[in-house]
């Protein structure tokens, strides 16, 4: 049992918890109670970036932040790497915590592996939600920018490669005025897996395009973007807010790729908005 201090000076509870997924094992918290929400980080990161952002979220949801495979405590997944692999993981987690179907919100890569859990698990999620991020697959300059990371890893280490890469993805205000939070980030997530980021990378690189799943949606759809992101640009942000029936949107003119860091207060306010709209579905 981990506390962390809420908002409002209350004590906040989370508890992590292990599934077996195909003889691997996920790791995943868990905090608050209600209808289910999970929360799906990104790459180069571990379920704790979740953290500024769950104490503001409040108690009054069901909140599942999982590690994904490769990622934090959970074990990387044998096989040809996918983002259809991560998914089937978070599904082992939702199976086993949850009676209904959930709410699946996800940052960056994480919103890859939440399309693919709408489009192969459809029956466990109730709503969903890009998160900086977008369906759209790699194009060839993508592609080639995941080969020169993965060469980077495998010469350098993954310590190496966070260094150098979590600072990009923050805007250039926020580093100058909260340069200490981007240094503990960095120093934390230096100790991510070699093996897990170069999985994360070769299922990101051979994922299809999800911009159908996105389209087709009846279900509530929730949009969270920084005007200021370099990975998920706002030409990115206008194409996919036009696509599905419904988008309950967020463009943060002071953020760029980190949200729940940059601005959390705001994050909060307009997920927890969503979430009403969600579990009256």
């Amino acid at each position: 049992m981990k506390m962390a201090e809420q908002a409002n000076g209350l004590l906040l509870s989370t508890m992590q918890k292990f599934v077996n997924h195909q003889g691997k094992r996920v790791a995943y918290n868990v905090s608050g109670d209600g209808k289910p929400l999970v929360l799906l980080h990104g790459f180069g990161f571990d379920s704790g970036i979740w953290e500024t952002m769950l104490p503001r979220l409040g108690t009054d949801y069901k909140i599942i932040t999982p590690d994904m495979p490769g990622a934090g405590q959970s074990d990387v997944l044998d096989g040809e790497p996918s983002i259809e692999g991560l998914a089937d993981a978070v599904a082992a987690v939702i199976e086993e915590e949850c009676k209904e179907p959930c709410a699946v919100v996800g940052h960056s890569m994480g919103g890859y592996v939440a399309l693919a859990l709408v489009e192969t698990h459809a029956e466990l999620v109730r709503a969903f939600g890009l998160f900086h991020s977008h369906p759209f697959a790699d194009d060839e300059a993508r592609k080639s920018k995941r080969d020169k990371d993965y060469e980077f890893i495998q010469r350098h280490g993954s310590s190496e490669y966070i260094k150098a890469a979590i600072p990009g993805l923050f805007g250039e205000p926020f580093k100058s005025q909260h340069p200490e939070i981007v240094k503990s980030l960095t120093e934390r997530n230096q100790s991510l897996s070699a093996d897990g980021l170069v999985y994360a990378l070769q299922a990101m690189k051979n994922r299809p395009d999800r911009s159908n799943i996105v389209s087709s949606s009846t279900r509530p759809f929730l949009l969270i973007s920084g005007v200021e992101d370099p990975v998920v640009t706002m030409e990115m942000t206008a194409a996919i807010y036009k696509m599905p029936q419904y988008t309950f949107g967020l463009f943060i003119r002071e953020a760029a790729h980190m949200g729940m860091v940059e601005s959390p207060e705001f994050c909060a306010k307009h997920l927890l908005g969503w979430m009403e709209i969600a579990s009256s579905r």
